[in-house]
């Protein structure tokens, strides 16, 4: 594909396609033009540059950050020998992270009046023998009209869900997924559907839109659901090998066409798909094991060779990275070393002052990768003294230099008023006094911090906001006295 920025806000894009499927090969050239006016509008048209030519208009509209509409309107002949088929949703969010959307589909079976009332989408294959005398026109595909409701969202952290309801005209379905991300590079699904089948109308049936000069023959109307179809059954998983590369595995088991699978490999864009039917009947045994034999032996794959290696890759580009900046991180760390030794005699002589009049004093405070946390309140005050005691002593005693930094006297003269506020969004080691004692590795703020005679403790991330002194920080009774 290649794409070229015709002005600030219009997009030219080409892009071939290819697909070869049952021995058989098809490809063409798409050209789209994408309009943007504004960061939550935009549009676009699409045509194919050869035969079966096909024009595709889209749009979407975030109203807000809760609200969603898009479109879609296809055109499957230039000639407008076919009504278009034309897709509009609307979307909103419910509650927490669940997306409830509706979608309508007119399909392209419709007529307005006298309109597409001969339209190759609404007559019969079987039509009279002076169609029959006509030379054959190219099959367009038949689209139903429907209207779905569906909902998503996330039920976990790493668990996402999405319902759905159709009904249409032709069929109507009830389907459930369910995904759950093992890790970044593995993820796990399922689902099922149920398909309705409808009761075709006779074929001398009609319907009315308008009046009586838009009545027009209505093939294929059901006239009521007339029972289950089908139920389809589908487990997935997908693992990522690399940035380049991405394996799939689906298995569908469908109680009218059987049991298939399907292996998908995806490689820097392309996409390759190997379809197999085991059986034309629908055996739960074989859909149960080629859908967990596969997902064990990619499971221990991933376990025991991919993430490993991964882990290795990742760690040796940290070591040749750090490698790299310890030149800088050294410099970086001198300058810090030296900032601190000139803001010392100050930094000393307000502390002095704060503890005599029971201000705000940092008594102690380590940034880097902090081997401990701090214990959370327990309903037992001197079992969550003691925790907080033993852990914080072994923390601050276990700590090197080479993974975390002494930023006492730095936090200290941060201190305005007996109140110290330290905004979140970016790294701590760009404030003044402080560096980054360890590249690469996650980092926090430990402060140890005396007010009013009261010892207080605060553990915070890199990235978020520190605001002391806070009554929440108090230390156990037995840390008073330290």
């Amino acid at each position: 594909a290649f794409s070229a920025d015709l002005s600030a806000r219009l997009r030219a894009t080409v892009a071939g396609q290819a697909m070869s499927r049952d021995g058989r090969g098809s490809g063409n050239v798409l050209g789209t033009l994408t309009y943007t006016p504004g960061p939550h509008t935009w549009a676009s048209a699409s045509i194919s540059a050869l035969p079966p030519h096909r024009l595709t208009l889209q749009g979407s509209f975030q109203q807000s950050l809760e609200r969603f509409y898009t479109t879609e309107v296809v055109q499957h002949s230039l000639d407008l020998s076919t009504p278009p088929s034309v897709t509009a949703t609307a979307g909103r969010l419910l509650f927490g992270g669940t997306v409830g959307t509706l979608t309508v589909r007119t399909g392209n079976q419709y007529a307005l009046g006298p309109l597409w009332a001969r339209s190759p989408t609404r007559t019969s294959t079987s039509a009279t023998a002076t169609a029959a005398a006509r030379p054959p026109a190219r099959k367009v595909p038949r689209a139903s009209s429907s209207v779905v409701l569906g909902l998503s969202g996330a039920c976990s952290e790493r668990g996402k869900f999405a319902l759905e309801v159709t009904a249409g005209i032709e069929h109507s379905l009830a389907s459930a997924t369910y995904l759950h991300e093992v890790d970044s590079h593995f993820s796990v699904s399922g689902g099922v559907t149920a398909v309705g089948v409808g009761a075709p109308m006779p074929r001398d049936a009609r319907f009315r839109i308008g009046d009586d000069d838009s009545v027009a023959t209505a093939p294929n109307v059901a006239s009521g659901l007339q029972g289950l179809g089908d139920v389809l059954l589908h487990a997935e998983m997908v693992a990522t090998a690399d940035s380049w590369t991405k394996l799939g595995w689906r298995v569908e088991f469908s109680l009218a066409s059987g049991v298939q699978v399907a292996a998908t490999l995806h490689y820097l864009g392309h996409r390759i798909q190997l379809p197999v039917l085991l059986t034309p009947l629908p055996d739960p045994t074989v859909a149960v094991l080629a859908a967990l034999l596969p997902t064990v032996a990619a499971l221990g794959l991933h376990y025991a060779v991919l993430r490993p290696r991964r882990r290795r890759i990742v760690q040796q580009r940290l070591d040749e990275l750090r490698e790299e900046q310890r030149a800088l991180l050294y410099q970086r760390k001198r300058h810090a070393q030296e900032a601190v030794q000139l803001m010392a005699p100050a930094v000393e002589r307000g502390r002095s002052a704060a503890r005599a009049a029971g201000g705000l004093v940092i008594e102690c405070a380590l940034y880097g990768d902090l081997p401990f946390d701090i214990a959370a309140q327990n309903s037992n005050t001197l079992q969550a003294a003691l925790d907080r005691f033993w852990s914080s002593r072994a923390a601050l005693s276990a700590a090197d230099e080479p993974r975390a930094a002494d930023v006492t006297l730095a936090l200290q003269a941060l201190v305005t008023g007996d109140q110290l506020v330290i905004v979140s969004g970016g790294s701590k080691h760009s404030l003044p006094g402080f560096y980054d004692p360890i590249f690469g590795a996650p980092k926090r703020l430990f402060v140890r911090y005396r007010f009013r005679g009261v010892v207080h403790e605060a553990l915070v991330a890199d990235d978020e906001a520190l605001a002391i002194p806070m009554r929440a920080h108090a230390a156990g009774p037995s840390l008073q006295s330290t």
